[in-house]
């Protein structure tokens, strides 16, 4: 077990938790700074603990999100993050293989 206050990390990127099924990620942006287009093997869940973030999936589909909101996606699809302010995201990423 592993208790993490995310008020206390410094790095703006970090990796927060890992074990055997899960990833979960830490993020902060600044205003107006884009995540280049990537993917990840598995199925996501973008949380987004402070700010305002756009996340466009290479399928066409884009998601306006502010504090509060939740996005389960699959994570393999092609996506790039940008944000409108600065912002604090948390994403849990499940592997999965097939």
């Amino acid at each position: 077990m592993k208790l993490v206050n995310i008020n206390d990390v410094k790095e703006a990127k970090t990796l927060l938790m890992v074990n055997d099924l899960l990833k979960v990620y830490y993020m902060e942006f600044k205003q107006d700074e884009e995540l280049p287009s990537h993917s990840l093997n598995g199925v996501g869940v973008l949380q987004v603990v402070e700010g305002h973030i756009t996340i466009e999936f290479d399928t066409g589909d884009k998601f306006d999100m502010k504090a509060g909101d939740l996005l389960e996606f699959k994570s393999s699809i092609m996506h790039k993050v940008k944000a409108w302010e600065k912002s604090k995201v948390l994403l849990t990423n499940a592997s999965y293989s097939n």
